[in-house]
């Protein structure tokens, strides 16, 4: 008896042994297993992540350096003074509109937007032509330099008892946006 009680005392020393490993296992090994796995998959999506926005910051940086190096200047409205700003891009908007046949009925400042590299000059623009009037009017402004944008365009048919043409008078109404550099003149 003493041989198999020394077997049993045997076996339940192992079966402690085991459940003691595998209380350690599922209590410490296995949490530090998962840990270390999801910290892992997270620092591999980090270091994506990180490769992405330096790629992205060098990019940005190479277009300012480009935009500072290569006349962009050309592309900005520069003045001295914003009213002076103001007088120089509505004198250019109506030669503008003078060259595409039109008249204009107003051009009022807006208020002024943040752009990306400078500030931007806000105008709202009024007037009636024909289509083709407004379309070498557009056409003009966006390939002006100094830049213009157009922001907004609205058009609406005018009718005009006893006109007779092959296009329609149209009302228009035009947001456009200067970039505009103040007090920094080169």
């Amino acid at each position: 008896m003493i041989g198999n009680n020394s077997l049993s005392e045997r076996f339940i020393g192992y079966a402690l042994v085991l459940a003691l490993a595998g209380l350690v296992w599922s209590a410490l090994i296995s949490p530090l297993s998962s840990w270390r796995s999801e910290s892992l998959l997270r620092h591999e999506a980090a270091t994506r992540e990180h490769s992405k926005l330096l790629t992205s910051t060098r990019r940005l940086q190479s277009e300012v350096e480009f935009f500072s190096q290569s006349g962009s200047q050309a592309y900005i409205w520069q003045a001295e003074q914003s009213g002076e700003a103001t007088a120089k891009i509505q004198s250019e908007l109506n030669n503008l509109a003078t060259k595409s046949g039109i008249t204009l009925r107003s051009i009022s400042p807006a208020a002024a937007k943040q752009l990306p590299f400078t500030t931007g000059t806000t105008f709202r623009l009024e007037g009636e032509a024909t289509l083709d009037q407004i379309l070498s009017f557009v056409l003009s402004i966006e390939f002006n330099e100094p830049a213009l944008l157009t922001e907004r365009a609205s058009l609406r048919r005018l009718i005009r008892p006893g006109r007779t043409s092959e296009q329609p008078l149209m009302f228009f109404q035009l947001d456009i946006i200067a970039p505009v550099l103040i007090g920094n003149m080169q």
